[in-house]
C-alpha cells in the first residue's frame, strides 16, 4: 500500500457505536443451541461496539480478516455517501453519470465486503473444526490431513477476495474524488 492509500483508510472520528452491523461467525448449530454471536442468534443485527468487543476478546473469531472486510465496507460506504451527495445536484450535472456508476459500484462492494466479514469467520471456524478431527488411527490422520489442507485452501480465498474488494473500494474513492 502506498502512503496515499493508507491515508485514505485513516480514521475520520465518526461515532458509529450505535450503527447496526450484520455479523455472525459460523458455529456448529444444533436444535438445542442455534448459532450465536455474543449471545444473539444469527438473524439479529449487532452494534459496532459489540463487534469491536468481540474482536478484542480472546476468541479467534472475529479476527483480522473480518476486521479488514469491515474496514473495506466502511470505505465503500463513504464512497457511496459522496456519490449520493453529488447525484441529482445541478452543480454536478456533468459528473452525474460517472457518480451514478460510482454509487452503484460502491453499494455492491459494501454489500460484498459486509458478507466477507462473516465469511472470514466461517472459513476460520472450518479450519478449527478440521484440526479437531480425530487422529488416532492412520486412516484418521490421513483424513484429518486432507480435511485440514482443504479447509486451509478454502480459507485462503476469503482474505484474497477481501483484499481485492478493498483495493477496488480505494480506487472507487479515488475516482469519486477526481470527479
Amino acid at each position: 500500500m502506498t502512503r496515499i492509500e493508507l491515508d485514505l483508510c485513516g480514521s475520520v472520528g465518526y461515532n458509529v457505536s450505535k450503527q447496526a452491523l450484520s455479523y455472525w461467525p459460523a458455529r456448529k448449530p444444533s436444535p438445542a443451541h442455534p448459532p450465536t454471536f455474543s449471545g444473539h442468534t444469527m438473524n439479529q443485527a449487532f452494534d459496532l461496539t459489540t463487534f469491536l468487543d468481540d474482536l478484542a476478546s480472546g476468541e479467534p473469531t472475529p479476527g483480522g480478516g473480518s476486521a479488514a472486510a469491515l474496514a473495506g465496507a466502511l470505505g465503500a460506504a463513504l464512497a457511496a455517501m459522496v456519490a449520493r451527495l453529488t447525484v441529482g445536484r445541478k452543480r454536478y450535472a456533468d459528473a452525474e453519470p460517472q457518480m451514478q456508476a460510482v454509487l452503484d459500484e460502491a453499494d455492491a462492494l459494501r454489500a460484498r465486503l459486509t458478507q466477507l466479514v462473516t465469511e472470514d469467520a466461517q472459513a476460520y471456524e472450518a479450519v478449527r473444526a478440521a484440526y479437531k478431527l480425530p487422529k488416532e488411527s492412520e486412516l484418521d490422520q490421513h483424513e484429518r490431513g486432507i480435511a485440514i489442507q482443504s479447509a486451509l485452501q478454502a480459507a485462503s480465498a476469503t482474505p484474497l477476495e477481501t483484499m481485492r474488494a478493498c483495493i477496488a473500494a480505494m480506487h472507487l474513492a479515488e475516482r469519486a474524488a477526481s470527479l
